[in-house]
């Protein structure tokens, strides 16, 4: 977790930063979309599908791709902590007013990874945002829809376990025993215990690992991909990635398996979930929805775009 030490006074701060949120407020306008593509031109689908693009953006010397992925921060990637660090940089230090806007709206998403000892930046933000830092923003609420669509696990762990359900709240030790289960109800019933009830481990990280390339049952496996996409949400980790990706290429694997790597991606990468269903109800369409650029982009090396299916 980030420490944030604070330099300077909490009124002077203050002060500049109300400025500079309104500054941010007034220039993205409604019409956020067409601001973003003004300020970002050809390189706003990079910014939306590359994390280690937007950060490098962050860092540019041009005002309008720094606006641009520092509003998407903001509003857009889901909370990682090198989108906080550079949030926290970026609401100090940049020269922009628009970035630092945007950069403090970024904070308050992510102030949760930040260690805030001396109270200052809870201070700051309970001033800018006395309503927002108790409501949910929309594109949070799009984010819980397309995770409802895609699956509310924790609501629905106890229908999924069936009769097992009451020994796996028992202990943790107790719901991984069901995880070698002969039924495969038991099985995603224990996943679902474990990620959402025990909260994973690197341990358990393993094992979805081994049950999404080993199981016999094919609902278990796109459940166990879905569990450790989770486990490592948000982190862009390469090989974690690489492996994800090549389920979505291969066309010998079920379906419903490639549709839950597919999803994984997003995960992964911190991309907001709903971006994978491009405005559809609930459904995405393996090979039909994929976005196999995104996907590629995965791939360490060794599987071709031409391969796909």
């Amino acid at each position: 977790m980030l420490t944030f030490t604070p330099n300077g006074e909490l009124a002077s701060a203050l002060e500049r930063s109300r400025r500079d949120v309104q500054q941010w407020f007034s220039a993205i306008g409604e019409h956020k979309e067409s601001k973003l593509r003004e300020w970002a031109g050809a390189h706003l689908e990079d910014l939306k599908r590359s994390r280690d693009f937007t950060l490098r953006s962050l860092h540019g010397a041009s005002v309008d791709i720094r606006r641009a992925a520092a509003s998407l921060m903001a509003e857009y990637w889901n909370a990682a902590e090198p989108f906080a660090a550079a949030a926290i940089r970026l609401a100090i230090d940049d020269a922009d007013p628009i970035v630092r806007g945007a950069a403090l709206v970024a904070v308050l998403k992510m102030k949760h990874l930040v260690d805030d000892p001396t109270g200052f930046l809870r201070a700051l933000l309970a001033d800018l945002f006395p309503r927002e830092a108790n409501q949910v923003s929309e594109a949070v609420q799009r984010e819980a829809r397309a995770r409802f669509h895609y699956g509310n696990l924790r609501k629905m762990r106890e229908r999924i376990a069936g009769p097992y359900a009451q020994s796996m709240l028992e202990s943790r030790t107790s719901a991984e025993s069901f995880l070698a289960h002969p039924d495969p109800v038991a099985r995603c019933g224990a996943l679902v215990f474990l990620k959402n009830h025990w909260k994973p481990n690197e341990t358990f990280a393993a094992t979805c690992e081994r049950l999404v390339s080993q199981d016999p049952d094919p609902k278990v496996r796109a459940l166990a991909m879905a569990c450790l996409a989770g486990c490592h949400a948000a982190t862009d980790d390469r090989r974690v990635g690489d492996f994800v990706a090549r389920f979505v290429h291969d066309d010998s694997s079920p379906v419903e398996l490639r549709t839950a790597a597919y999803l994984a991606l997003f995960t992964l990468r911190g991309v907001p979930l709903w971006e994978a269903f491009k405005g559809t109800a609930s459904e995405v369409r393996i090979p039909d929805d994929v976005e196999w650029a995104f996907v590629d982009s995965f791939l360490s090396n060794g599987l071709q775009s031409d391969e796909r299916s």
